[in-house]
């Protein structure tokens, strides 16, 4: 492998199969190239396997194995985590709901005493949010 890759004396025809655009192209790898990439790894180094030799080529397929397991757990598990947001989305709905109703008993001890209420509460709590308060959240 030293021989094919080696930095002072590459390989120039392995480097282009391998590194059609360059060693960038790896070091920068998104989540959208990356299946790609790993794919081309793995059938090159198939290919290859005479030059690089077979724990090189299998430590490909592993890799690339892997990446295809990881994800297809992570996309079984999204519809755990949509679930999820939606009861805490209800939670907070009724958390919002149980702070006014607490509110408004504390309104009542202090009923003749509407400067006191003023200065503990905030009365934009008992208010809709409007959707550019929502958007700074």
């Amino acid at each position: 492998m030293a021989y094919v890759f080696g930095r002072q004396n590459p390989n120039p025809a392995a480097l282009t199969i391998f590194l059609p655009k360059g060693r960038k192209e790896y070091g920068g790898a998104t989540l959208l190239t990356l299946p790609a990439l790993l794919g081309r790894v793995a059938s090159l180094t198939a290919t290859c396997k005479d030059d690089l030799g077979t724990a090189l080529a299998a430590r490909a397929a592993q890799s690339k194995q892997a990446y295809q397991a990881v994800c297809q757990t992570q996309g079984t598990s999204k519809g755990e985590v949509q679930g999820d947001s939606r009861a805490e989305k209800a939670l907070r709905k009724a958390g919002a709901r149980q702070l006014k109703l607490n509110l408004l008993d504390r309104v009542k001890l202090h009923i003749d005493e509407p400067d006191t209420v003023r200065a503990l509460y905030d009365p934009k709590v008992f208010t809709q949010p409007t959707k550019a308060a929502q958007s700074k959240v």
